[in-house]
This record gives C-alpha cells, sequence and structure tokens, in this order.
C-alpha cells in the first residue's frame, strides 16, 4: 500500500498537462503569473477540503447514532460499543466519501469547473486522501476500516480515482 501510495503521489507531482498550447503543472498555468488573490483562493480550497474531510466524520456519525468528540484533528467516537461493525465502516469512510462527493460536484459545473477555489479543493483532497497511508500508518479511516471488515485498499484506491478524475477535469 505504501509503495502504491508514493507511486500515485509522485505521478501526481509530476503530472503536466497542455490543453490548447497552455502548460498547467499541478492545475496552475504556468503561463501566467498567479496572483496573490488566486493562491488564497487555492489555500481557502484546500482548508475546505479538510474541513469536509472532518464534517463527512460528523454527518455519518449522526447518521449511526455515534456521540462524536473532537480531539485534535482525530474525531474520537464515544459510544463505540454501542455501534454495529457496518456503522463504525461508514463512520470511517464518511470523510473521504463527502470530500470525493463535494469535489465530484465542484468540477462537474463550468462555472466552478476552473474557479481557483476547486483547484485547490482539488489538490487538497488529491494529497490527502494520496498521503493518508503514509501519515496514518498504524491507526486512522483506513486502518479501523479494516478493523471493521471493510477492504481499505480497494476503497483508498477508488477515493484515488475519484481524485484522479476530477484533477484531470480541472485540467481539460
Amino acid at each position: 500500500m505504501k509503495k502504491l501510495t508514493i507511486l500515485i503521489l509522485l505521478t501526481l507531482l509530476m503530472t503536466v498537462s497542455c490543453s490548447h498550447t497552455k502548460v498547467y503543472v499541478l492545475g496552475v498555468d504556468v503561463d501566467k503569473a498567479v496572483k496573490t488573490k488566486d493562491v488564497g483562493m487555492m489555500i481557502l480550497g484546500a482548508t475546505t477540503s479538510v474541513a469536509v474531510h472532518i464534517a463527512g466524520h460528523y454527518i455519518a456519525g449522526e447518521l449511526v447514532g455515534a456521540d462524536i468528540e473532537q480531539q485534535g484533528d482525530r474525531e474520537i467516537i464515544l459510544n463505540e460499543n454501542e455501534l454495529n461493525k457496518s456503522d463504525l465502516r461508514w463512520f470511517d469512510r464518511g470523510g473521504f466519501l463527502a470530500q470525493t462527493l463535494v469535489n465530484t460536484i465542484l468540477t462537474s459545473f463550468e462555472s466552478t469547473q476552473k474557479s481557483k477555489f476547486t483547484r485547490g479543493f482539488t489538490i487538497g483532497t488529491a494529497l490527502e486522501i494520496g498521503t493518508y497511508p503514509l501519515r496514518h500508518p498504524d491507526d486512522g479511516d483506513l486502518i479501523r476500516l479494516n478493523d471493521n471488515g471493510g477492504d481499505s485498499t480497494s476503497e483508498w484506491t477508488l477515493y484515488m480515482g475519484f481524485s484522479a478524475y476530477n484533477f484531470y477535469r480541472i485540467n481539460k
């Protein structure tokens, strides 16, 4: 899983796409000067991606009846022993599902697809999902998915596939 993560990340980081003689690196048009406002909107988009991930856990937790407490950058289920394995899996995948859904919506409409906010959200989502196994090798959503009967490798691959597709859509 770590080797696959590194391979995908290197591919994303080295991605260069061309569209109508314009060159883009990581979704940024290198032919144009990047304005401070554009950088600010991209940072806002990436930050919002993280917030959507956290909100996804809270939404999933609400749907399955989990009592959640925020502890640093972790969402902790206080009544975990009262939930079944299916409920716990939905909680664990809630963050990635929310990020992927919002990112797909943002990249689906012409009016938002090329915005700097969407570009930041898309890059932030791809980096968060792509680096997740490296940042959380012994804990976190993917480990808990496996512990509760899920297949984290398949799900992570699916989320990365959507991230790559959304990344492609902001650059086409």
